[in-house]
């Protein structure tokens, strides 16, 4: 079953990116922004932030390389047509691919996903690089709470309080702090 939704979430993706009319890639959309209006809050808050300020910079970057009409020009700023039908494509794209991967992984666990991915790939999945990757993509699946576990315990040591530089310095410390514990003893991040 979960085979059946990755072919079908592959082919919305491909469709999806031959859209250019922003009218018709949000009616296109409109099963997916159905679907993520049913997700339940805990499970839609998750991860939107993010997903929207990189849908935000996205836009921001496109419209920021003018081309098309001259829509408006003050300074060095110049804002054209074509950039922002570009820029608005892009955004919803991001945002509608993320959160039908976002319905997918709601709707079927990691592994039931690897493991359909391993089938649909057939005979390349009984390949050993193909085989490792799958398995890889399991243990890391597995692996992210305690991971997330560590991370939270280690940001509320170090990192409340400080400037922003300083929240980042102490970060980058902990992430490499985070690896360095993975590699020695990965046992207690399962």
């Amino acid at each position: 079953m979960a085979g059946f939704f990755i072919v079908l979430y592959i082919l919305y993706s491909i469709v999806l990116f031959s859209l250019s009319d922003v009218r018709y890639l949000l009616i296109f959309s409109s099963p997916v922004i159905v679907l993520i209006l049913l997700l339940p809050w805990s499970v839609l808050k998750r991860g939107m932030v993010v997903t929207i300020l990189f849908a935000l910079m996205i836009f921001i970057m496109n419209i920021l390389s003018p081309s098309g009409e001259i829509l408006f020009k003050k300074g060095p700023f110049i804002l054209g047509d074509e950039s922002i039908k570009r820029g608005l494509l892009r955004a919803i794209r991001l945002v509608v691919l993320v959160w039908g991967g976002k319905v997918l992984f709601w709707r079927f666990t990691p592994e039931e996903i690897f493991k359909a991915i391993e089938r649909l790939l057939g005979p390349l999945g009984r390949r050993k690089s193909i085989k490792g990757f799958i398995e890889i993509g399991l243990l890391t699946l597995k692996a992210l709470p305690g991971v997330k576990r560590e991370l939270q315990r280690l940001y509320s040591e170090t990192c409340r309080k400080g400037s922003l530089l300083i929240r980042v310095r102490s970060m980058a410390s902990i992430v490499v702090t985070i690896l360095i514990k993975a590699i020695e003893t990965p046992e207690e991040f399962f």
